[in-house]
């Protein structure tokens, strides 16, 4: 297993504020010193504890494969296999992004 990529205690992060249907989120890329991205955080209005836990969850997971050098486009292909909007509003996110490491 790879080592894990140490982020800087100062970091880029940019947030994209993501609306589908009635749900909005804030959906926030960090890069590390390279600008690729490194971490993932997501913030949904308007849902219960259960689905803000959830998606912390998830972000955090993601997150850690990114530290550990997982390539974005893994997440994105998976991302955008499931019929969720909110989900592939996500994969666009991280695209966008994964596309602003090679400029």
């Amino acid at each position: 297993m790879k080592n894990r990529h140490d982020l800087p205690s100062r970091r880029r992060v940019w947030t994209t504020t993501v609306r589908t249907g009635s749900q909005t989120a804030h959906v926030s890329v960090g890069l590390d010193e390279k600008r690729r991205v490194r971490e993932m955080f997501v913030v949904v209005s308007k849902a219960g504890t259960d689905v803000r836990e959830v998606l912390d969850a998830f972000a955090r997971a993601i997150s850690l494969g990114l530290q550990y050098e997982v390539p974005v486009q893994a997440y994105i292909d998976q991302l955008r296999s499931y019929r969720s909007d909110m989900l592939n509003a996500v994969a666009n996110v991280l695209d966008r992004e994964r596309k602003g490491e090679t400029r």
